[in-house]
């Protein structure tokens, strides 16, 4: 089995720098190219978004690479995700894949 892109939160971006991973959280604001996103652990992350590719819902998953700083996010997908998502149970399911895999992987 391979394993799924991990969901991180903000807190867990500097332990993957220059890795793909998955972020669910609140659209703060977009300037640009430039979405601040709040995270599941209420920690506010930078994602630099392609072109012509902005939310369309309050809520969102961002799929993307960790810069090799690993304090911001670089788009690959962005997954409209409603306006209604308690941001807690995403925090909660942060914490549950890594310690169940098998449930989380392809």
């Amino acid at each position: 089995m391979s394993q799924a892109i991990p969901l991180v939160n903000s807190a867990q971006l500097a332990e993957r720098q220059s890795e793909e991973v998955r972020l669910i959280g609140k659209v703060l604001k977009v300037s640009g190219d430039i979405l601040l996103l709040e995270a599941s652990d209420h920690g506010t992350v930078e994602v630099k978004l392609q072109v012509d590719d902005s939310p369309a819902t309050q809520y969102v998953e961002v799929v993307g690479r960790v810069s090799r700083t690993g304090d911001s996010v670089t788009q690959h997908a962005l997954l409209s995700m409603g306006d209604d998502i308690d941001l807690t149970l995403v925090e909660h399911l942060v914490h549950l894949t890594p310690k169940y895999p098998a449930l989380f992987s392809e």
